[in-house]
């Protein structure tokens, strides 16, 4: 499903039964307007939502600043993050959990954003933000229609049951894309216990 952005807007007014249908998200109407609104934040909280492939991204931290004392290392957050994932270590990739310690935090300037940690020369893995819809699956695109339709249904004045439907098979529909957007990877297995490793020696 490469579809354009006017595609996907144009996907939603149908998902809501609009009659209207737009070319461009400049034109003077009210279908445009809400979907130049709402489109941009509406793709980046669906990207945030999972570990979608085609939104993953590594990118060696580029050290920023001096960490507070509490921690080893300061790295500029790309500015193009938009939920961070995991991070590699040498060799090893592994996911932010309780066994790793981390803060996001402002890089004190105003105009970017550090991520704290004790990990050196850290490869972050991370959802990026994707703007180019060519490159979303068809799973995430369709998720993303319908995830529009439920917001710009009320601005449109549609009836309230429409958009109580909408939102529903929205989740729905953005559920059974997270779960096929994690089958598509396998995790490492959990390393076992010192206390198990024990018990077996």
């Amino acid at each position: 499903m490469a579809a354009t952005e006017i595609e996907i807007c144009n996907l939603a007014l149908s998902n809501i039964r609009s009659l209207k249908f737009i070319e461009a998200l400049t034109e003077d109407n009210n279908e445009a307007i809400a979907c130049n609104l709402h489109y941009a934040r509406t793709r980046d909280l669906a990207l945030r939502r999972a570990d979608w492939p085609f939104a993953r991204k590594r990118l060696a931290l580029i050290a920023s600043g001096t960490p507070p004392d509490e921690w080893g290392y300061s790295y500029a957050l790309p500015a193009d993050c938009l939920r961070v994932r995991g991070v590699q270590d040498g060799m090893r990739v592994r996911s932010f959990d309780a066994t790793i310690k981390y803060a996001i935090e402002n890089d004190g300037t105003g105009s970017g954003r550090v991520i704290l940690m004790d990990i050196p020369d850290a490869v972050l893995i991370y959802t990026m933000r994707v703007t180019d819809t060519t490159v979303f699956d068809d799973d995430f695109a369709e998720a993303l229609t319908w995830k529009l339709a439920a917001n710009i249904c009320r601005p449109l004045d549609k009836d309230a049951q429409v958009c109580a439907q909408t939102l529903q098979i929205a989740e729905e529909i953005m559920g059974r894309a997270v779960a096929r957007a994690y089958n598509e990877q396998k995790p490492d297995a959990q390393p076992e216990s010192d206390f198990y490793t024990t018990r077996l020696n």
